[in-house]
């Protein structure tokens, strides 16, 4: 990153030594320097997400999510996670022979954050969103046309999380079920 900052700064002053005249050169110079040397790099963290469906208080289902990213001191970024298939969807029936349309829905497991750091905490706004094709399908319109069930979980979260400690960021009761989801993240300095 520190190399990427560099030759972005070096081709800035390159740019800015052609287009202007000899006065202008060495504030141009200076002005980038400056910039380059105020823009704090972040530290890199990894964060690792663990999603588990219970049933009757048994984990039935786990799913564990983990990335790095950078995270700067007192600015947010906003990342997104996502991963998944697209389903498609018969958004028109037409008469026999004729071909039907489609629209595509992306199911699978979305998460969108903000993260800074607080002093030696780090502070993040997450929205979880878990989709997923139920069993069996039903029947729309008049042409029988059989249609996906999507089951759909979405969780949004703003809190300060302690560094190398999972923190539970949600619990959340399935209403097609009598199942539970819950969500824990663990957040961790990545050693340099």
């Amino acid at each position: 990153m520190k190399k990427a900052m560099l030759f972005s700064g070096i081709a800035l002053i390159a740019m800015n030594l052609c287009a202007q005249t000899a006065d202008t050169k060495q504030s141009a110079s200076r002005n980038v320097t400056d910039v380059a040397q105020n823009e704090t790099p972040g530290a890199l963290y990894k964060f690792d997400l663990v999603v588990q469906e219970l049933q009757n208080a048994k984990v039935i289902n786990s799913r564990d999510y983990s990335w790095t990213a950078e995270v700067r001191q007192g600015k947010s970024k906003f990342d997104e996670v996502r991963i998944g298939d697209r389903v498609p969807i018969a958004t028109a029936v037409l008469d026999k022979g004729q071909q039907e349309t489609f629209q595509y829905i992306d199911v699978g497991t979305t998460i969108n954050y903000t993260a800074s750091m607080q002093g030696e905490q780090v502070a993040m706004e997450l929205t979880i969103n878990l989709s997923s094709v139920a069993e069996g399908s039903q029947t729309i319109g008049t042409n029988s046309t059989r249609q996906p069930i999507i089951r759909q979980t979405k969780v949004s979260a703003r809190s300060i999380f302690k560094l190398n400690q999972p923190t539970t960021i949600f619990s959340l009761d399935d209403p097609g079920t009598t199942g539970r989801y819950e969500g824990k993240l663990t957040i961790s300095k990545v050693k340099e």
